[in-house]
């Protein structure tokens, strides 16, 4: 399903949620994964209208969220790559305590940020 809006509203996307329940009713009982961008109104209006359902937010998504933070707070261009190339493994790593330890270890080459 597609909606096209001009607002980030949660009644909106409520509204979108509640079709998509009324056209397939099993999303009320199912635990199915809803991957969102974060949207702050999306994800209200899942938690209201499509109660079973896990939300997971898009990797993609939060590293654009990561590189915005580290710009508005002054971190230099060339070390945006720098902190999202180690923080991927995050993301696709079981081993996160080991990922972890490695990365503490290269700290040295970051700036203030990290």
């Amino acid at each position: 399903m597609l909606m096209i809006h001009e607002r980030k509203l949660t009644e909106t996307h409520e509204a979108m949620f509640r079709e998509c329940v009324k056209q397939v009713p099993s999303l009320k009982n199912i635990n199915l994964p809803i991957v969102t961008d974060r949207e702050k109104s999306i994800i209200n209006a899942i938690k209201t209208e499509v109660l079973s359902v896990k939300l997971v937010h898009c990797w993609n998504c939060v590293f654009k969220d990561i590189q915005l933070w580290c710009r508005k707070h002054g971190a230099p261009k060339l070390d945006l790559s720098v902190y999202c190339d180690d923080l991927y493994p995050f993301f696709f790593n079981h081993q996160v305590k080991k990922t972890m330890s490695v990365n503490f270890k290269r700290k040295g080459k970051y700036g203030i940020l990290y």
